[in-house]
């Protein structure tokens, strides 16, 4: 099974163990591999250590149909209310090897699909060769170059 592996630190590059940290991978559908195992929504939790590095044991997102992803959210006490929530906005494709969460959330985009971009140089860098062009207005669809 891949490994989504990382470290979670503050903007002052300060730990956060003592706010008890959550990160939580929510996949974007139910998803079915190639030999018709069905994946429900549950999210994945994952617990950083107290060197700040986490890993969390997900499934391969890059077969199934349709399209998954995996959405970040880290949870967190804050002070003397209610725990707060980060929903990162990360998009994390996961392929049979798994890797860092720096890399996974650049996967590159599967065979077939389109990718959402501002730029020709993102939709080239993940593998796209249809891309939509979100820079302009109206969005456009265009073909990748090279």
């Amino acid at each position: 099974m891949p490994v989504i592996t990382g470290s979670l630190k503050d903007f002052g590059l300060g730990s956060l163990a003592a706010r008890s940290p959550v990160l939580v991978f929510t996949p974007s559908a139910v998803g079915v591999d190639p030999t018709g195992r069905i994946y429900p929504m549950d999210p994945v939790e994952a617990v950083p250590a107290p060197d700040d590095t986490f890993s969390a044991t997900v499934a391969r997102t890059t077969n199934l149909l349709p399209e998954v992803f995996l959405r970040l959210a880290i949870r967190y006490e804050s002070g003397d209310g209610p725990p707060s929530e980060d929903l990162a906005g990360i998009e994390i494709r996961v392929p049979e090897a798994g890797g860092n969460v720096k890399d996974l959330m650049r996967a590159p985009v599967p065979n077939g699909r389109i990718l959402i971009a501002d730029s020709e140089a993102e939709a080239i860098r993940r593998g796209a060769r249809l891309w939509i062009d979100n820079s302009t207005n109206p969005a456009r669809l265009k073909r990748r170059a090279s």
